[in-house]
């Protein structure tokens, strides 16, 4: 005889309450288990770092450009209000492009932060975008602009256009026959930046790496001045470390040049470096005419500009304005000319666009970094 499942002499009241007494328990095991993953997950979102939870606030995309192996990460505030309209602009090469200040502090990204904090300037309405040639420092770089308040954020790992053993030493990149190769980089690089990043802002402003100070405000103050139309390219003196004397970027004068003969010009043909040009009689550096326009407020004509601190308008770049990758003054059919390479060559691609550089007076500076 085959033996039921449940004793008979249960009844089927007992057997009723029986399971209801089951699913009571069951429930609350689940709700017990409910609330220790509720204050599992809660507290350790609120345990974890700020930049997990400022993950959640950006929209992530990235790309590479397989021709040279070149890195794209783009980041974007999520529900933005408003398009921003200035752009930063910074290259660097590796961790030793920040500089060191006076005091033999090594700077890094995390200086430049605490500058543009400083700054006077609404991150909500500013893009940051750099380009490095640092894996390390690419990491960096993402890793902590995670918790800043900019609009949007730009990084690009680029290896350069030189060889590595091409490649110019930060020790001799002032040597003039490292000038030209140098120059010539940077200026592909920083196109390279300035055509990827730029998307709707108005404004871009340039800012090397190893700066360490600028004038609080001289960045809106800059933007101010661009009311005026002909405006296209703003810079300011520069000084080299703490003193206040000094004149550091000489790439921003005003005033005749020096030119090659034909026979000089026959050898830069052969020889880039057989000739290099120089200020003559009348030619003024940033300090001689920032000492002549002591007003806040004034503003004076520029031949050519540095690209320490320098504000670029736009819309110029939008009609093809952009740094020079060879000596564009003297440029002929035969070859390359003999001047105006990287930023010295902007002032002259700008001015057929109706636009012209200009330097600010009065106490509008910047400083520059000893290492």
């Amino acid at each position: 005889m085959t033996r039921p499942l449940i004793p008979q002499k249960y009844s089927a009241r007992a057997i009723v309450a029986f399971g209801s007494m089951h699913r009571h328990i069951w429930f609350k095991v689940s709700c017990v288990v409910v609330t220790l993953c509720f204050f599992y997950l809660t507290s350790s979102l609120y345990s974890r770092p700020t930049s997990f939870l400022s993950r959640s606030i950006w929209e992530h995309s990235s790309y590479n450009d397989t021709d040279l192996n070149i890195q794209h990460l783009t980041r974007r505030r999520k529900n933005q209000q408003q398009t921003p309209d200035l752009l930063l602009l910074l290259v660097t090469r590796d961790s030793d492009s920040w500089g060191t200040l006076p005091n033999g502090t090594h700077r890094s990204f995390t200086s430049l932060l605490t500058l543009l904090h400083d700054a006077s300037i609404d991150f909500s309405q500013t893009s940051l975008a750099i380009l490095t040639s640092s894996p390390s420092e690419i990491d960096l770089y993402s890793s902590l602009s995670l918790n800043e308040p900019f609009s949007r954020v730009s990084l690009i790992l680029h290896p350069g256009y030189l060889n590595p053993e091409e490649a110019t030493n930060r020790g001799d990149r002032h040597e003039n026959l490292a000038q030209h190769k140098r120059r010539s980089e940077l200026a592909k690089l920083r196109n390279y930046l300035m055509l990827n990043a730029l998307e709707r802002e108005k404004h871009i402003v340039w800012i090397d790496a190893d700066v360490y100070n600028f004038t609080d405000g001289v960045i809106p103050a800059m933007i101010r001045h661009t009311t005026d139309p002909s405006v296209g390219l703003i810079t300011v003196r520069n000084h080299f470390g703490e003193s206040d004397d000094n004149d550091y970027d000489l790439n921003s004068w005003s005033g005749p040049r020096t030119s090659p003969n034909e026979e000089e010009k026959e050898r830069l043909l052969e020889d880039l470096s057989s000739w290099v040009g120089s200020p003559r009689e009348g030619n003024q550096n940033m300090g001689d005419l920032v000492r002549q326009h002591p007003d806040d407020n004034d503003m004076f004509r520029l031949d050519a500009v540095g690209g320490t601190l320098l504000y670029i308008r736009a819309s110029l770049v939008r009609q093809g304005l952009s740094f020079a990758t060879s000596y564009l003054v003297g440029t002929s059919w035969a070859g390359e000319g003999w001047d105006g390479i990287e930023s010295e060559g902007l002032c002259v691609a700008a001015r057929p666009l109706g636009a012209g550089c200009y330097g600010m007076g009065g106490r509008w500076d910047s400083h520059h970094s000893t290492g």
